[in-house]
């Protein structure tokens, strides 16, 4: 992630969940790229929240956490399908608008 100069996007969801598992002394930092415009914060209106109820239904024998079944959401209100992500295989198993599979990036 070091090298990527795009803009990333990401749900809220995300940044709870990264902090988690991140030393508390580099929390901050999750902050910080939030702050520094490099990072594109969505959240969900009515209707996402209706759509992630659907998914929530759709994959509920993979046990979805919510911060993928915002993320899938997220692909199919923005068409990204590139995601960087530590969970290739439940990343694996969902689909953009039920179809198109993701293009992961593992992380390291």
């Amino acid at each position: 992630m070091t090298t990527f100069q795009g803009k990333l996007h990401t749900v809220q969801p995300v940044l709870t969940e990264a902090a988690y598992f991140v030393p508390v002394r580099t929390r901050a930092a999750i902050a910080e790229l939030a702050a520094s415009g490099r990072l594109s914060l969505h959240h969900p209106d009515a209707a996402g929240y209706s759509r992630m109820a659907a998914l929530f239904a759709k994959y509920a024998d993979q046990s979805p956490d919510w911060a993928d079944v915002a993320l899938v959401w997220l692909a199919e209100a923005t068409g990204i399908s590139r995601i960087a992500t530590l969970d290739i295989a439940d990343f694996s198993v969902y689909r953009i608008h039920g179809r198109k599979r993701f293009e992961l990036e593992l992380l390291r």
